[in-house]
């Protein structure tokens, strides 16, 4: 809804690009901008000197009405311009504060399937206690009476596990 230019520095060759990036995200408005934060694709791209893929992160707003949240995506937790945002987030029945994409695909599974980020956090850390194997665990979303979970061990190989509904 407003667009503005990131520069994005690339990692393997130095060259600076310019992507055009969303400042306000709607999920109703921009159904396809929704689908590629899902697909994690949004906050990616393609060097134009080295053809080398990188990844990018700026403040953005991204709004959801129909479920009734809004997330706030920083560059880190003590980002100035949050005294903006949390006046806008009033309005609303779950406000979120996210660093990274991922941490945005995993909170809008969440808040979309009408659950407390806190829970869905304290389900994580039992996770982590009982399956030490794996280090990384991400919310996928709530399925045939279960929570389902991606892990990943130190390989990097992903499993999928399901927490059954009470």
């Amino acid at each position: 809804m407003k667009e503005i230019l990131i520069s994005v520095r690339c990692l393997h060759c130095g060259h600076v690009s310019y992507v055009k990036s969303e400042q306000l995200i709607s999920a109703t408005l921009e159904p396809e901008i929704r689908e590629a934060i899902l697909k994690n694709t949004y906050f990616q791209g393609i060097c134009s000197c080295c053809g080398q893929p990188y990844a990018y992160f700026h403040p953005f707003l991204y709004v959801d009405q129909a479920h009734d949240f809004v997330i706030y995506g920083v560059i880190d937790e003590t980002h100035s311009d949050r005294g903006k945002w949390e006046q806008y987030a009033s309005r609303y029945a779950h406000s979120v504060i996210v660093t990274s994409p991922p941490a945005l695909r995993e909170q809008i599974l969440i808040l979309e399937d009408q659950l407390d980020p806190k829970k869905i956090r304290h389900l994580k850390t039992l996770l982590q206690k009982k399956k030490t194997q794996y280090h990384r665990f991400s919310y996928e979303g709530k399925e045939a009476d279960c929570y389902w979970f991606s892990a990943e061990d130190e390989n990097g190989v992903k499993t999928q596990l399901g927490i059954p509904i009470c």
